[in-house]
C-alpha cells in the first residue's frame, strides 16, 4: 500500500531484518520520500512457546 501512493514500504518478520530495514528507511527518509515499516512482533517462534498453554 506504501508503494502504491509512492512512499517506501517494507515489512520486517525476523528479527535480523530490523536494522537493515531501518538503515534503509533513514536513507529513503532524508531523500525526502517518506518511509514506512512493518515490523511483525507476533511471529513463528512466539506461536510455538504458547503452544504449551
Amino acid at each position: 500500500m506504501a508503494e502504491a501512493m509512492g512512499c517506501y514500504g517494507k515489512r520486517v518478520d525476523w528479527p535480523g531484518e530490523i536494522v537493515a530495514a531501518i538503515t534503509r528507511s533513514a536513507e529513503v527518509a532524508r531523500s525526502g520520500r517518506p518511509a514506512l515499516l512493518e515490523i511483525v512482533t507476533d511471529g513463528p517462534e512466539q506461536e510455538m512457546s504458547y503452544r504449551g498453554f
